[in-house]
């Protein structure tokens, strides 16, 4: 068995396998060769959404390989990161998200044992490691039902109808500009509607897993080479409508091109199990949305066998582990289990040191199973379609026709320029005057009297004068010049966090 490695704190985006592992299954070492996928780390959204959705990903393929070391051992910084709280509305969103799916999972599982009710399983017994049966999703049956769930939540009688209304409202001003942005991709414009069911279009939206901006992006995909948004800590694209739109468009095109199925593309938008999936099915024509599910279903359900069957978990030491921490971690209750295990001479452990975990312990693997079949991280990847689906439904019924409005954003756009020193020395010719100099180089002519020392604004032929061209740093306030025109200029460039701040070269800013 090959437990699959889970990425590192750094880059829990990518889901690329190290190199090949020993396994060790009843005493045996067998070599595997992991493939590896480059697209992982470019296009995996959520840094696995919630704990589940990181665990999932080692329930993706059967051969689980030993990144989930970087998991297990990089949980408490990845939380302790997020030093931000996060909206209220993403919280909502979240739980509305796993709700509803849990939800539309309880009635399947209904469906599925009609017949002996007396025997049906909780949702809870059907994913227990415990439990002898197959998990069950149906994915034949499971989009349509999240489809209608959503479809009565954001109804007219709905409880999650204001926020579909204001979110619908507060996209008005912008919705001209963000369909240029999926146009442009040639990205069907409805998906500029991404934003709502992302974030109700809250352009200030912060999620519990580090999501940012109305189209939700964790930092590691916003600046990949795909979506190429700036973050940093005085300007976050992220939270700019237009820029954010572009990446989603950029990004949805980039995922369709991969399965040519818009429902599979929506699902990748959201996990990183999608890479996968399509590692696993090489023919593009071939992927679909049913095909996926079915993948998460067949592989959770490997897994769940291959804890049971496999002796020993692959682990690699990693910086600031002890044989103690190990234990406690993986539920085992003493550090001399391990030591026994891997015949160690002392406690001593060197960072890269391949360890067993052995797997003789109901809770280590209760443990384990927990976190490589979550429910969590299943439900992130059945949600999206059905969600989205929804949402266009409605809004394309004309429903929220009476929220429209003819207010559109009004602006130019201003590259910041280099900055640096540009002297020119200007030799004066017949007919000159420092007005018609000053219009020429877009200088207040009294600001060249002024660097010139110019008693007045007398020139003659053949004087030279010194022309300075340097730009100082350019900030939104200098820009704004007055307070009632900054709160503009914020509310048009809200990716600008820190208003005081230089401005880089070549950045677009809004006026």
């Amino acid at each position: 068995m090959n437990f699959e490695k889970f990425p590192p704190p750094d880059s829990l985006e990518s889901s690329a396998l190290l190199n090949d592992q020993k396994i060790i299954k009843k005493g045996r070492f067998k070599k595997t060769f992991p493939e590896k996928n480059t697209h992982d780390k470019a296009l995996s959204r959520r840094k696995f959404l919630k704990l589940g959705a990181l665990a999932l990903t080692g329930a993706m393929i059967p051969e689980i390989t030993e990144k989930t070391l970087d998991f297990f051992s990089s949980q408490e910084n990845e939380n302790s990161s997020n030093q931000e709280n996060p909206t209220s509305e993403q919280t909502r969103i979240h739980q509305d998200n796993e709700s509803l799916v849990a939800e539309s999972l309880e009635e399947l599982r209904e469906e599925l044992y009609q017949e002996n009710k007396a025997n049906s399983p909780s949702l809870k017994e059907i994913f227990s490691f415990d439990n002898p049966q197959p998990i069950t999703l149906s994915p034949e049956k499971i989009k349509e039902k999240i489809e209608h769930k959503w479809l009565k939540y954001y109804g007219k009688e709905g409880r999650l109808r204001p926020d579909l209304e204001r979110g619908f409202h507060n996209m008005q001003p912008w919705i001209g500009e963000i369909k240029k942005c999926f146009h442009r991709e040639g990205v069907p414009e409805k998906f500029a509607y991404l934003a709502i069911p992302e974030s109700h279009f809250t352009i200030n939206a912060h999620s519990p897993t580090g999501a940012r901006g109305p189209y939700q992006f964790m930092k590691n995909t916003a600046t990949n080479k795909i979506c190429q948004l700036l973050v940093s800590n005085t300007i976050d694209e992220r939270y700019d409508p237009i820029r954010s739109a572009e990446a989603a468009a950029k990004n949805l095109k980039y995922l369709y091109n991969q399965c040519f199925d818009w429902d599979l593309a929506l699902s990748g938008y959201n996990g990183a199990f999608i890479w996968k999936y399509f590692s696993k099915v090489r023919n593009k024509k071939e992927r679909t949305y049913p095909g996926f599910i079915k993948f998460l279903e067949n592989s959770a359900n490997e897994t769940k066998e291959q804890l049971q069957t496999t002796d020993f978990f692959p682990y690699t030491v990693v910086p600031k582990d002890t044989l103690e921490k190990i234990a406690k971690r993986f539920k085992i209750s003493n550090s001399a289990i391990l030591k026994e295990a891997n015949e160690l001479s002392s406690s001593s452990i060197l960072i890269g040191q391949k360890l067993k975990i052995p797997l003789n312990n109901h809770a280590t693997k209760l443990y384990l199973y927990d976190k490589l079949v979550n429910p969590t991280g299943i439900k992130e990847n059945l949600n999206y379609p059905g969600k989205f689906n929804a949402v266009f439904k409605i809004i394309n019924s004309g429903d929220l026709d009476n929220l429209k409005t003819t207010n559109r954003l009004k602006f130019v756009e201003k590259k910041i320029p280099p900055q640096g020193k540009k002297i020119v020395n200007y030799l004066i010719k017949n007919g000159d005057s420092l007005f018609a100099i000053g219009k020429k180089f877009k200088l207040p002519y009294k600001k060249i009297i002024a660097e010139n020392h110019l008693k007045n604004s007398s020139i003659k032929a053949g004087q030279r004068i010194r022309i300075n061209l340097s730009h100082p740093n350019q900030t939104l306030i200098s820009l704004a010049k007055t307070t009632s025109r900054l709160n503009l200029l914020k509310s048009l460039n809200p990716a600008i966090i820190d208003p005081h701040a230089p401005l880089p070269a070549n950045f677009i800013v809004r006026l």
